[in-house]
Order: structure tokens, then C-alpha cells, then sequence
């Protein structure tokens, strides 16, 4: 049996007269004064449910012969009613103003639409309220028809315009108010399915923004809703059903709030165009790909095509093809004319249903996705990720995938990897857009296959390096890994214990700001070359915590294996093994300049 949540507080406004007179006017109409009570500002809701009034607010107050008036608290705090000759206030006051319905037998409506500029500030409350109108009492006392329901969306997507709720409960339209005669006045859901409600942002968003919305519920039990989110070109861009089983009574109460979190694992792969313009897909295979403009409607295509595209206007691909090229000259290949995003998950071009492709790990055949981006119009989704959620991956596969183009954030969780499968994944990228940041967080690999970061991030212009794992380096594995950055500052931490030949070579050529060499490990096994020209031109170097027991394989010998040629600076800190049985300057530390001190690890 599952546990229903409760949600009942309790709270009653007053409206107390700060005047008895009633002034006439020259046409016989009399005005009468209310001010609320409350001394805060708001007809607000805050995290404890307190509500309060601010200027601007509208109660709809009924008068004898003129039916309802809209009443405006003004910066003084009153709403001021306007009275004919002869006639008082009467009946009830209603909050919000605009959701009296009928007058005689007091139907409220709410409504189905809202602006999210007020509604999505997360203590606006539009929950409707009540007071017997007794022109005889001082007190106007507001009563809770229904409760409120808090949705909480974290950081909505980018370009949100629209979101759209759906609850399993009717809770827009005519209510009529029951229990006017008792202390406890309430509106009660219907009993039937609930209508979209529309909340429409003034502006969209212009990055992950946090909302809050209090949506208004009558009296009742509500099991689930569905929530929709929009952008501003009509995409949608989120949908989630979510179970909520709570019981609303009358007062206030907030249900948790929402992960509005988009499932991109379920996404086909997306692109999206910043402006107008047209989008290439090169097919030299004649695979059989699919394109899709709705996530529904799919057009197969099996040679090259060129679809236009408006501004923000999405394209979905997918297919059923093991690889996507048999060789470097061989790629499928995806190129815009003018600059555009790319999301979703790759593998719905290895198998084309949610249900496969959110699961798929593995990339079976070689080759997969060779230089499938490299063109410079392509850039990560502001908000959105694009998946390459392998943790397996076989020969060449991602070789120089997006070099040439902007693509600055990536997951790649593969811990099997294999000959040149990352090789210049992000290389070569145009001079005036090259990554400030990297695009990679950790590379969690343990065994580097040969090849496998050779030249990955050449050329790029980020000053931190990503985690690096692994403990054993094979065949040029990290050649040339981060050659030409002349932003990095500082080398990740390098523990591999075992280093074949040309593993560290020119690892960081030419990365002339870097400074500081947090930990190489001692070193177990290396082949000769394994460090040639590893800091070549690093002029800047002047801190190296280096764990060699011994001088290893490719760290002294001709010039083209001294990995410190031209380096480092005039002065600077060397920290290294306690137990060494070395000399500093037998790995081209300056004798002079340089301050030398130990460590165990």
C-alpha cells in the first residue's frame, strides 16, 4: 500500500477597516477604505507557507446593487471600494479578482493559463481565498478555498518558453464554493481528467534557470501529472509523467518538488542551427540513416543529403548500422553552413529505439565515427549533452571525431579501449575558437592501447588538463596528447608505472605557459623513447614532483629523447624520490637555479 502525503496548513488573512467614514463624491459615489492587516508586502507564499500582500494586488469585493468591483491595493496598503448612493458592501471578497465566475451562486474559475514571469517567481500565489463581505464587522477574514501544489524546476532548459502541466484531475474551469455556511469554505476537484494548464515564460531562458511555480489545486487527491517543456521555436524538449500522491486540504502545503532533468540517453542524436541554413550528411557507405523534424516522422536516406533548416529548428537522426566508416577516408560525415549545436545520444545510430539505444555500451566494429563532426560550425549544446556512452570501444573508433570543431563538452566513460580510438578526438580546431576549457573531465581507461590519445587534444587553449588514470601507457599512446596548447598551466597527474616505447613523447611540446609537473610516478618498466621531447619548449617549467627511483628508459641519452629539451626555466622546485639513486641534473634539471628536495610518494 503506498503512504499518502497530507498536506494541511492553515492560514487566515484579515482585512481590517482604516476608516468608518464615507466620503461622498460629487456624482453620490461613496469610497470605502480596507487595508490589510498583514504589515509585510506580499500576497505572497514563503517556505513556511506564510502569506502576505504587496502593492498591486486585486481583490474582487462585492457591492449590493453594482455586483463585484476589482479593488487594487495601493502603495498605502488599502484596496478602496466605490459604492453607489445607497448601497454597501455585501456577500463575500474574492482573491484573485479575476476568478469570480458567478456572483449568485458563487462559482470561482481558475484559470488555465499563467504567466510564468509572476507565477514562476516562487512566492507568488494565486491560490484562490474568501471573506464574508459583512459591511457590519471591521475584519475581512480571507479563507483557503484548496491548497497549493510547489513545482520546483532546477535549471530549465535553455530557451525554455513554455511548460505545459497536465494533472489526472480536473482543476481548471467553474468550481462552485462549498461550506460558504461553516469556517471552512472549499472548491474540490473534479473527478475527471485534467486539461493542460500553460505557463508561458515572458522571455526564455537564456541558461539553466531555476523556477518555481505554485500551482493552485482545489480540495482533493491527486495521483500523477505530466509536465511538457518547450522552447522558444516550438521544440518539445522534456516530457515526464511523475507520480505525486498527495491529498490537498484546505490551507497550504507543498508537494516535493520536480526533476525537470531531460533523459538524454533516450534522445536520438540532435543537431540544431543557431540561425537559418542547411545541414549536409556525406554518405559514402550508403548506409541506410533516417532524419526526422518531430522525434516521430522518420525519412530514410542512403546517399548524401542536405536538409534546411530554420533557426533552432531540430533534426533527429538515427539508423541500424554496426559502423559508420570502414577506414579514415571512408566517414560518415555531418557539416552545417553556419553554426549549430549537437545533442542527444550517438548510439541511435547503432540501433534506432530508445528502449536499445539508452542502454548500448558497447561499440562492436572498428572505425566507428571517424571524423564523423570535423567541421568548425559544430558546437555543444548550451544546456543539452551529446552521449557517447560506450564504456567499450574497439579500433579507431572517435579517431578525430570532432577535430576542427568547437565541441567543449563530452563525457567519455570508456575504461576497454583500443588502438587509436581517441586519436586527435579534439585537434586542430580553427585558431580563433579553440577550447578555453577542456572538454573532458576524467579518462578513466587503466590500459592505454597504442595510439589512443595520440594528438587528442592538440592545438587546444585550455589551461587545466583533464584526470587521466591510467597505469600502463602503450605505443605512442600519449604522443603529442596536449602539443601546441599555450594556455595549459599545469600537467595532470601522470601515475602510469609502465611506459612502452614513444608512450610520453612530445606529450607537451610546445605548451609554453606550462609551470607546474604535479606527480609522474616511479617508473616499473620503460622502453626507449618512452619520454622523447616529453616538455620540448615547456620554457615556463618550474615545478616537477617526479616519483623515479632510478633514471628509466628514454629520460637521458641523444637529444632526441631528452624530454626536457629547451627546458625548463632558470629556476625552479624538483621534488623527487627519497630513495633515488640518481643525480638531478642526469635528467636535465639545472644544477643552478634550481631548489631540490625529497618525498616518499
Amino acid at each position: 500500500m503506498t503512504m499518502k502525503k497530507t498536506l494541511i496548513v492553515i492560514f487566515i488573512l484579515a482585512l481590517s477597516s482604516c476608516s468608518k467614514e464615507l466620503p461622498w463624491s460629487a456624482e453620490g459615489i461613496q469610497t470605502e477604505t480596507l487595508k490589510a492587516r498583514i504589515v509585510n508586502t506580499r500576497v505572497s507564499i514563503d517556505d513556511l507557507g506564510k502569506f502576505s500582500w504587496t502593492d498591486g494586488d486585486k481583490i474582487a469585493v462585492h457591492r449590493s446593487v453594482s455586483g463585484y468591483e476589482t479593488a487594487t491595493l495601493s502603495v498605502d496598503g488599502c484596496f478602496s471600494v466605490h459604492l453607489s448612493d445607497g448601497e454597501a458592501r455585501d456577500g463575500y471578497a474574492v482573491y484573485p479578482a479575476d476568478i469570480v465566475s458567478d456572483a449568485a451562486s458563487l462559482t470561482v474559475n481558475l484559470p488555465a493559463a499563467y504567466s510564468i514571469a509572476k507565477t514562476g517567481m516562487g512566492n507568488y500565489s494565486p491560490l484562490p481565498m474568501i471573506a464574508v463581505n459583512d459591511p457590519e464587522k471591521d475584519d475581512l477574514y480571507f479563507k483557503h478555498l484548496g491548497g497549493i501544489l510547489r513545482l520546483v524546476f532546477p535549471g530549465l532548459p535553455y530557451e525554455t518558453q513554455t511548460i505545459i502541466i497536465t494533472p489526472d484531475k480536473k482543476i481548471t474551469g467553474n468550481f462552485a464554493v462549498e461550506g460558504l455556511e461553516t469556517d471552512s469554505p472549499f472548491i474540490e476537484c473534479g473527478a475527471e481528467p485534467g486539461e493542460d494548464i500553460v505557463f508561458t515564460l515572458s522571455s526564455p531562458a537564456k541558461e539553466k534557470e531555476d523556477f518555481v511555480i505554485n500551482l493552485p489545486l482545489p480540495v482533493g487527491t491527486y495521483e500523477a501529472l505530466t509536465y511538457k517543456i518547450y522552447d522558444r521555436f516550438g521544440n518539445l524538449v522534456a516530457e515526464k509523467t511523475q507520480d505525486i500522491n498527495i491529498t490537498v486540504e484546505r490551507g497550504d502545503g507543498f508537494a516535493p518538488g520536480l526533476d525537470v532533468s531531460i533523459d538524454v540517453s533516450r534522445l536520438p542524436l540532435c543537431a540544431m542551427l543557431d540561425r537559418k541554413g542547411t545541414l549536409q550528411v556525406m554518405n559514402p557507405l550508403g548506409l541506410t540513416i533516417e532524419y526526422s523534424l518531430d522525434n516521430e516522422i522518420w525519412t530514410p536516406f542512403t546517399e548524401d543529403i542536405s536538409i534546411p533548416l530554420n533557426r533552432g529548428q531540430r533534426v533527429y537522426f538515427r539508423g541500424n548500422n554496426k559502423r559508420y566508416s570502414t577506414s579514415r577516408n571512408t566517414e560518415t560525415f555531418f557539416k552545417s553552413d553556419v553554426k549549430g549545436f549537437l545533442f542527444g545520444n550517438i548510439m541511435s545510430l547503432i540501433t534506432p529505439e530508445p528502449d536499445d539505444f539508452s542502454v548500448l555500451k558497447v561499440l562492436e566494429e572498428g572505425y566507428n565515427f571517424v571524423g564523423m563532426f570535423g567541421s568548425p560550425n559544430w558546437f555543444s549544446h548550451p544546456d543539452l549533452d551529446l552521449l557517447l556512452p560506450a564504456t567499450k570501444l574497439t579500433y579507431g573508433c572517435y579517431l578525430e571525431m570532432f577535430s576542427f570543431s568547437c565541441i567543449s563538452r563530452i563525457d567519455l566513460p570508456a575504461t576497454e579501449v583500443a588502438d587509436y580510438c581517441y586519436s586527435g578526438m579534439f585537434a586542430y580546431q580553427p585558431i580563433s575558437l579553440r577550447l578555453t576549457h577542456c572538454p573532458v573531465k576524467t579518462l578513466p581507461a587503466i590500459d592505454l592501447a597504442d595510439y589512443c590519445y595520440y594528438g587528442m587534444f592538440r592545438g587546444c587553449a585550455f589551461e587545466e588538463p583533464p584526470v587521466i588514470l591510467a597505469k600502463s601507457v602503450g605505443y605512442s599512446s600519449c604522443g603529442y596528447m596536449f602539443a601546441n596548447n599555450g594556455s595549459l598551466k599545469e600537467a595532470p597527474e601522470l601515475h602510469a608505472t609502465s611506459i612502452y616505447m614513444s608512450g610520453y613523447s612530445h606529450m607537451f611540446e610546445g605548451c609554453v605557459s606550462l609551470t607546474k609537473v604535479p606527480y609522474i610516478a616511479n617508473i616499473s618498466y620503460s622502453q626507449s623513447g618512452a619520454f622523447s621531447s616529453m616538455f620540448r619548449w615547456c620554457e615556463s617549467l618550474n615545478y616537477m614532483k617526479v616519483m623515479f627511483s632510478t633514471v628509466p628508459n628514454g629520460v637521458t641519452g641523444s637529444e632526441q629523447e631528452n624530454w626536457l629539451t629547451s627546458a625548463p626555466a632558470a629556476n625552479g622546485t624538483f621534488v623527487m624520490n627519497a630513495a633515488a639513486t640518481y643525480n638531478p641534473a642526469d635528467i636535465g634539471i639545472p644544477s643552478e637555479g634550481w631548489t631540490i628536495e625529497t618525498a616518499s610518494e
